[in-house]
Formats: C-alpha cells, sequence, structure tokens
C-alpha cells in the first residue's frame, strides 16, 4: 500500500503516535516536569476535533453535489444524499456522545453548536422539499429551492463548521504554548531528543506537504483550466480524503461535459433555421439551414461574432427582434415577415424567438428559430385555385341537375297523360266489346229465323221481313263498332306519339347523366391533385359520378319500360286495324244478306236458297263477330298492360327525381365550402366522442370552422355519407360550442371523416384553438 492511499486521519494519528513515543521518552527522563503537564497533555493525546468538522464540511459539499446531480438529471436518477439530517454520518455524532464530549472540553462551542443544529436539519429537510417538487414534475420550483433555500443553508454550515473549528483551533494553540513554555524549562536537558523530534516533525510535515498540498494546487489549477472551458480530468491517484476529492471533481467536470455535449448536440440536431445571440445580440451559433433561409454563403463559423442586424439585414445599426427580446425580456412568437433575402428571393418566414437565462436567473443571450412558409402559402394558394374550380365545377352540375330534374317533372306529366289516355282506351275497347257481343247475339237470332224460314216456307215472307229489319239493326250496330274501332285508332296512334315523345326525353336525360358523369370526373382529376387537401372533394366527386351512373340505369329502365310500351302500342294498332278490317267485312256481310232478303221479297220462289244463303252468311257473319270480339279483347289486354307499363315508368320517374334531388343535396353541400371562411387546426390532440346508430366511439379533433370540422377516428368507424351524428366534447375549451352539435357526414375516408354542422359555430373559434395550441390553417 502506498503512503498517498493511506487517509489524512490515519497519517495524523500514526504522526501522533510517533509523538508520543518521543513524549514517553521525555517523561522517563523529565518524570517530575511531565506530572506538571499532564493534564495538557491528556488533551493533546486525543484525535483531532477540527479534523472531523473539516470532513463533515467536505461530506456536506459532496451531499449537495448528489442533490445538484439529481436536478441537472431532471429526477430521472435516484437522489442518493442522505435526507434526514439525524442519519447522515455527521448526524451520526453530532447527535450523540461525541458532541456532548466537545462541548464540555470546549463550552464556547455550545453556541455554535445549537444554531448548527437547526441549519443542519434544515438543509436536510430542503431535499425533502426539492425531492417532492421533481416529483411532481415541477423541475422549476425544486431549481429554485435548491438556489434560494439549499445553497444559503449549506454556506451557513460552512460559516459554523469553520467558526468550530477556529474555537477548536485556538484552544488547542493556547494548550500547545503552555506545553511548550513547560517544555522550554527542559530543553537544554533534552536537546537531543529535542533535535530528533524536531526532524521527525519535519518528515512528517514532508509528507503531509507532499500527499496533501501538491494534489489540492494542481486540483487548483485544472479547476482553474476548467473555467476557461478545458473540461480535462485532474490525474490524482490516491485513495484518501483528497483523492476523493479529486475524484468527485472529476466527476462533476464529466457531468457538466455531457450537460454542454447535449446542449451543442440538441443545436447542432435542429434542421429547421436556428441562431443563438449572446447578451450583445452578437451571434455566437448559426446553422447552414439559416444561412440557406436568408441566402447567406460561405460556412457558420465565418459569420459568427457579427450583430443581428448585420447578418440579417446588412445593416449593424438597424434594430431586430433579438433586440427586441432583449430589452423586453420575453418571448416573441410567430411573428411572420415576408421580403427578400440576400439571393432576391422572396421568403414568408414566422420566427420565434427567446431569451436564455443561466440557472441563476441571469439573462445570458438569446436564440431564434425560422419557419419557412414560403412553399406552404404557395400550396395554399393554389389549393384555393383548385377549390374556385371545383365551386365552378359544382354550379356547373347544380344546373344541370335543375335542368334534369325539371325534364323529370316534364317525363312524369306526360307519362300520366299517357296512363291517362290508356284508360280510356281499355274503356274504349271494353265498350267495343259489348258491341260486338251483341252483334253476336243478333247474328245468331238472325240464323236460327234463317233456319226456321228454310224449315217453313210459307212464313218466308214475314220473316224475310223480320231478317230485313234485323239486317238493319245489324248494320247499325256495325257502324257503331266501327266508330269505336276508329277512336280506339286514333287513341293509339296519339299513344304512340307521346311514346316517342318519352323517348327524346330519354335521350335528353342520358345526356344530362353523361354531362354530370363528366364533371364528376373532372372534380376527381382536379381533387386528385389537390393531394391531401382535395381528398374531401374527390369523395364528393365520387359519390356524384355514382349518382350521375344510376341515374343512367334507371335511364336505361324507362327506356326499356318505353319500348315495351311502344311494342304493345305497334300491337293495339295493328289488332285495331284487324277489328276495322274484320268490320268492314262484317258490314260488307251485312249488305249481302239485306240484298238478299231483298230479293226474297221480290222473288219468293226463291225463297229456299235465299234463306240458305242468309243462314249461310249469318253464320258467316257471327263468326266474324267472334274475330272481332277477340281483336277487342286483345285491344283491352294491351291497353292494360300500357297502363302497367305507365305506372312502372313513372315509378322510375320518380327514382330518378329522388336521385336528381340527392345529387343537388350532394353539390349544394359542395357549395356551402367556402374558400374564405376560416378553418382552424389543432396542433396537439383534442380528444372527444361522437355517437351515431346507438354507438359511441372516441376520435380526434383535427380541424375545425363555423360550417364543419375533421375528425380522425382511431379505427375505421363505418360511417357513410349523409349520415347524422352527435358530437360528445367532455373537456374544455371546445364543451361550451361542440357539446351535444349534431352534424352531417359530407365524407368519410378510413379512419378520417368530414362534418357538416346543422347550425354554424357561434363563438370564438381561433381563441379557443390557441388555446389548446392551434392556429388558423
Amino acid at each position: 500500500m502506498r503512503l498517498n492511499d493511506i487517509s489524512i486521519k490515519k497519517k495524523l494519528v500514526v504522526i501522533f503516535l510517533l509523538g508520543m513515543l518521543v513524549v514517553v521518552a521525555f517523561m522517563l527522563l523529565n518524570i517530575r516536569e511531565l506530572r506538571l503537564i499532564g493534564g495538557e497533555a491528556d488533551i493533546l493525546s486525543r484525535p483531532r476535533q477540527d479534523t472531523m468538522l473539516l470532513a463533515a464540511e467536505v461530506a456536506h459539499l459532496q451531499w449537495a453535489s448528489r442533490v445538484q446531480s439529481y436536478l441537472l438529471d431532471n429526477g430521472e436518477t435516484t437522489l442518493e444524499a442522505s435526507l434526514d439530517g439525524h442519519t447522515c454520518a455527521f448526524g451520526h455524532w453530532f447527535y450523540g456522545p461525541g458532541k456532548a464530549g466537545l462541548e464540555r472540553e470546549l463550552p464556547a462551542l455550545e453556541p455554535l453548536f445549537q444554531k448548527l443544529g437547526a441549519v443542519h436539519l434544515a438543509l436536510h429537510d430542503s431535499a425533502v422539499r426539492l425531492k417532492a417538487a421533481m416529483e411532481r414534475g415541477d423541475s422549476a420550483q425544486a431549481r429554485r429551492l435548491f438556489e434560494d433555500v439549499t445553497m444559503p443553508l449549506l454556506k451557513q454550515v460552512q460559516e459554523i463548521l469553520t467558526e468550530a473549528r477556529g474555537e477548536i483551533n485556538t484552544s488547542f494553540a493556547g494548550t500547545v504554548e503552555k506545553l511548550r513554555a513547560k517544555i522550554h524549562m527542559t530543553t537544554m536537558l533534552d536537546m537531543g531528543l529535542g533535535t530528533l523530534t524536531v526532524l521527525g516533525c519535519c518528515l512528517a510535515l514532508w509528507l503531509l506537504i507532499r500527499g496533501i498540498s501538491a494534489p489540492l494546487a494542481r486540483l487548483k489549477d485544472h479547476a482553474g483550466r476548467v473555467a476557461q472551458g478545458e473540461f480535462s480530468n485532474v490525474p490524482i491517484r490516491q485513495a484518501d480524503e483528497v483523492g476523493q476529492l479529486a475524484e468527485a471533481f472529476n466527476i462533476m467536470v464529466g457531468h457538466i461535459k455531457e450537460k454542454l455535449g447535449m446542449s451543442q448536440g440538441i443545436m447542432r440536431g435542429i434542421t429547421l433555421p436556428f441562431a443563438a445571440f449572446d447578451v450583445d445580440c452578437r451571434l455566437i451559433y448559426v446553422n447552414r439551414a439559416m444561412l440557406a433561409c436568408w441566402g447567406h454563403s460561405g460556412s457558420p463559423e465565418d459569420y459568427l461574432g457579427r450583430n443581428a442586424g448585420e447578418f440579417f439585414y446588412a445593416d449593424p445599426h438597424r434594430e431586430t427582434l433579438c433586440d427586441q427580446v432583449m430589452g423586453e425580456r420575453h418571448e416573441i412568437l410567430n411573428y411572420e415577415v415576408t421580403r427578400e433575402n440576400f439571393k432576391g428571393q422572396v421568403k414568408r418566414v414566422a420566427m420565434d424567438v427567446s431569451p436564455l437565462w443561466d440557472l441563476d436567473g441571469t439573462l445570458i443571450g438569446c436564440f431564434t428559430l425560422h419557419r419557412d412558409l414560403t412553399d406552404i402559402h404557395a400550396q395554399q394558394e393554389r389549393i384555393a385555385a383548385l377549390n374556385e374550380r371545383i365551386y365552378q365545377s359544382a354550379d356547373e352540375a347544380r344546373d344541370i341537375s335543375g335542368r334534369q330534374a325539371r325534364a323529370f317533372e316534364k317525363l312524369s306529366g306526360q307519362l300520366r297523360t299517357t296512363g291517362d289516355m290508356a284508360e280510356e282506351q281499355a274503356q274504349a275497347s271494353l265498350a267495343a266489346a259489348d258491341g260486338i257481343r251483341s252483334m253476336v247475339e243478333i247474328m245468331s237470332e238472325v240464323a236460327a229465323g234463317a233456319g226456321r224460314a228454310a224449315g217453313d216456307s210459307k212464313s218466308a215472307e214475314e220473316e224475310a221481313g223480320s231478317g230485313v229489319e234485323v239486317v238493319r239493326e245489324t248494320i247499325a250496330c256495325i257502324a257503331r263498332v266501327a266508330e269505336q274501332t276508329a277512336a280506339v285508332a286514333e287513341g293509339m296512334g296519339e299513344l304512340g306519339a307521346h311514346a316517342a315523345g318519352i323517348g327524346r326525353i330519354l335521350e335528353l336525360i342520358t345526356d344530362v347523366a353523361d354531362q354530370t358523369n363528366l364533371l364528376a370526373l373532372n372534380a376527381a382529376i382536379e381533387a386528385a391533385r389537390a393531394g391531401e387537401a382535395g381528398r374531401g372533394f374527390a369523395v364528393v366527386a365520387d359519390e356524384v359520378r355514382k349518382l350521375a351512373e344510376k341515374t343512367m340505369q334507371a335511364t336505361t329502365d324507362v327506356a326499356a319500360a318505353v319500348r315495351a310500351i311502344r311494342q304493345g302500342v305497334d300491337a293495339g294498332s295493328a289488332a285495331t286495324e284487324r277489328a276495322v278490317e274484320l268490320t268492314r267485312q262484317t258490314t260488307q256481310l251485312a249488305d249481302s244478306s239485306g240484298e238478299r232478303l231483298n230479293r226474297i221479297l221480290d222473288v219468293s220462289r226463291q225463297v229456299a236458297d235465299t234463306v240458305a244463303g242468309i243462314a249461310k252468311a249469318t253464320e258467316e257473319q257471327a263468326a266474324a263477330g267472334g274475330r272481332m270480339l277477340e281483336s277487342i279483347k286483345s285491344i283491352s289486354g294491351k291497353a292494360r298492360d300500357t297502363t302497367d307499363n305507365m305506372q312502372a315508368s313513372d315509378g322510375h320517374v320518380r327514382d330518378l327525381s329522388a336521385l336528381s334531388g340527392e345529387l343537388k343535396k350532394i353539390i349544394d353541400g359542395m357549395r356551402s365550402e367556402r374558400r374564405a371562411e376560416p378553418r382552424f387546426q389543432l396542433r396537439d390532440p383534442y380528444n372527444m366522442h361522437v355517437s351515431f346508430s346507438g354507438r359511441k366511439i372516441e376520435a380526434v379533433l383535427l380541424d375545425v370552422s363555423r360550417s364543419g370540422a375533421r375528425l380522425c377516428f382511431n379505427a375505421p368507424a363505418g360511417l357513410e355519407g349523409g349520415e347524422t351524428i352527435v358530437l360528445h366534447a367532455e373537456a374544455g375549451p371546445f364543451d361550451a360550442v361542440l357539446a351535444g352539435r349534431e352534424a352531417r357526414v359530407m365524407w368519410a375516408d378510413g379512419p378520417q371523416a368530414g362534418l357538416a354542422f346543422a347550425e354554424p359555430v357561434e363563438g370564438d373559434l381561433e381563441a379557443l384553438t390557441r388555446a389548446v395550441g392551434g392556429n388558423r390553417a
């Protein structure tokens, strides 16, 4: 073991023991004198109490160093300092029998120790309060406690311990003087022993100087170099108190290097334009991003030491925000300026300038952080232009939707008119069928009469007369049937004309749907160019395109129904023509029957033949009447089919009208988004809930305006456009304006959704947004 590895206390004990040996030898020679000075020598034989007090002072310095390290680490490490003044090393001695014994020896120390007891406990209690503040997260309060309470109390402890050591040294010095006076009386007798003692003391002094004073001198020199910015370790390798002090000094330098390196690393890691200035507003640090922002060339080191006005404006006498912050001693945030940099580029920059304070609260400079908003504002202008084009497209789509709705109304009116005419046609067909049925019954009676005429030729003339009357009635019925059949044919012609008109309207609706689909495609393309900002319009454009496709599908269904109507009309027209032809044939047969009955009256001899001819013609006429009845029934069936198709077409037209109404609502929703209406974006997440369809889920508010908001859900919420939801804002400040508010979902895309409020929001949204760390978008 080396001499420097032995503690100072042990060294002093060894030196003291050597001195005791000398004293013993001296006592053997001078027993009489030693008896006289025995009382004083007893005091000298005890350990030095001032050394113990010095060790207590050093221990409290180390205690304060550990508390300071705990503060610098922001409470992330364990506080390894004693919090109870009774349990520390000095407390065991001070509150034990050691202090009482020393006070009995030196009564002058009693008032000092009374004062020291209160200050010592207050010092440890300040550490308890400091730790509690750190555990609450109030590091600023903890630092103030350390600076305003702990350090002054530590200084008082040092002062009291220094004063106590002075009292002990004074008492010790008085005892030594007494002994020296007595020893002087025996100096001549013990010259040799005295010389040996002097040599031993010199050796001990040399050893103390070599082991204590020299290392302390080196420690002082290194402390001076650290003050100049050279953070090197003290090369002292010994295990005594001086070595421990050097080790603590090296640990302190390491902490300083770590904190300073962390600060410099943070500054070098900032990618935004950043600069720092001293109290005279001279540049002490600047990164390359700041040089690029303001058009400076060269390296950052070329600009160190320049005035803020010279760096930003090439005018060292111009006042800047740095001068204002240094004068007013408070930060300036979000200060926007638009001007040309030194390369002639127009820049729009938002500046934050804040003062810098040291641990004692002294202003040591300021720093500034710039945000280049040039590209952001250019993008906002492009988005605004895109929104304007989208609004124009929405206006055009709204006009087209209006024309489409009017065309649907016109088509619906024509379909109702056509249905009424088809119903009239069906009624006319039923009336014609009744007439034909009557005619067939008459023909049957004519046939029966002709048979009876053949069996009874004697009553031929009378029966022939009756046959003439019957034929006349038949001709009259046939005439009425012809009139009804002509009316049916005319109705079928008008029905065909109306069906053709419906076809032309359907062509117009198809053109409108094609134009709507094209406008939706253009809006989707423009929204895709806008990127994230146009995503909501992309979803709306997609909904418009889907409605246009539904319109085209419904138009196709109506066209199919109209084609079926026209086919039915064509079939009815053909059946009507056949009925007219059959009526014409029946009329001819009736005329022939009349001629034959006239010949019966004129030529009675040919009664049998004539009656047979009448019977045959009557049978043919009855058969033709049956075929006419079937034709009329077919016409009635076609008229019923036409009525059913008209009703189906009217339903399709109502569907198209409903789709047109939904398209108009979406377009109105697009037009309700005003480009000039301000939106406020939140930087920090604001948590809330929304309820819909019996569900209540969590959401985060991204931005808000008077007419709507944009939300983000933790998971897809399954919302669809047009759905109504209710907002629940439990926390301030938005609970005053959003709690219980109803909104309609305008678009939904994955976890995000855009809302339109049922009623505009009343209140200062900008102030509410700034309260949670947001700003105007």
